[in-house]
């Protein structure tokens, strides 16, 4: 099942496989359909153009040091393998590589024009080389070995990021990362994510068994969906009355019992969704608060069942 919620894609599998996909790539080629502007820059389809891809003094020629990296993707694009020219480097805008063993980013530095970056499980440790890239929009690492996401926050242009499945305990550099939307810390023992409350970009914020014991820190954010289900130690919904966007709300597999603060949340009828499946609730929360939010056009799942209003994917008043 996929919900469409003010033009933001969010699918129920968003613990366990891809995040939000990006659009506009050429699935046969792995370009992203980009022209070059005259002053050097990419235009993309919509006609924006890519700032900051000339290539940098040090760019002159580049070594990918990581054979996996560069026979996987880079040699065969270009027909030959490491070194590569700087106007090479610059000229690539996504890359994926999965499941292939990729230890080193070195050389990735050069590639001031890249857009998207997939390195799904492989045995990443160290993402230095992306710090500064000043195009970079989607980055995908799930399932890698990373602890310091520092460099991460020095992005521009970054919008969403899949961090799933490493070894983060802070996420506070990313606060830095100035349009960042969308991120996903799946199963990073991170505890807090006061931090993130200070990016006014952010929308959706996948925090699915991390550790955190509150949602405090995020008080007052923009956020539209929110999941921090298999958090046992959470028990407090309060702070998402104060959440004012708040559309999606999954709180499965938490110690949340009281679900009362939850009928203070101006919910959106037809568009909002509440999740609370394999939790100990409370018999004022199960036969008062529940169905109130039924009748309000909230979709609740959980465990005795669900109320569905028939979601329009077109965000519209509720389906007869």
């Amino acid at each position: 099942m996929q919900w469409w919620t003010k033009g933001l894609a969010i699918f129920t599998t968003v613990a366990c496989g891809p995040f939000v996909p990006m659009s506009g790539t050429n699935e046969t080629d792995g370009s992203s359909g980009m022209e070059t502007s005259s002053d050097g820059g990419a235009t993309t389809e919509n006609g924006e153009v890519t700032t900051g891809v000339t290539v940098p003094p040090e760019c002159e020629w580049v070594e990918i040091v990581d054979p996996a990296l560069d026979e996987e993707q880079l040699a065969k694009r270009f027909g030959h393998s490491s070194p590569f020219t700087g106007e090479e480097m610059a000229e690539i805008r996504e890359i994926y590589v999965e499941e292939s063993g990729v230890r080193s980013l070195q050389g990735l530095e050069c590639a001031v024009g890249l857009q998207r970056l997939v390195l799904t499980r492989n045995e990443i440790e160290d993402v230095s080389p992306l710090a500064g890239l000043p195009n970079l929009r989607a980055l995908e690492l799930d399932e890698n070995r990373i602890t310091d996401v520092g460099p991460l926050g020095t992005l521009p242009a970054l919008e969403y990021l899949n961090l799933r499945i490493n070894q983060i305990t802070d996420v506070s550099p990313l606060a830095e990362a100035p349009k960042l939307g969308r991120v996903n810390l799946t199963g990073n023992p991170v505890g807090d994510l006061s931090s993130l409350a200070a990016l006014v970009s952010l929308n959706t914020l996948v925090a699915v068994d991390t550790g955190i014991t509150s949602l405090e820190g995020l008080r007052g954010s923009s956020l539209v969906s929110l999941y921090v289900s298999v958090n046992p130690m959470l028990t407090d919904v309060s702070p998402v009355v104060d959440m004012p966007d708040l559309l999606i709300l999954e709180i499965g597999r938490t110690g949340v019992t009281d679900l009362s603060p939850l009928l203070e949340v101006d919910w959106e009828p037809c568009a909002s969704v509440l999740g609370v499946t394999e939790a100990s609730l409370d018999a004022y929360s199960l036969e008062v608060v529940i169905p109130v939010l039924c009748e309000r056009k909230v979709h609740v799942t959980w465990d005795e069942g669900e109320c569905d209003h028939e979601l329009d994917p077109m965000y519209q008043p509720c389906i007869a």
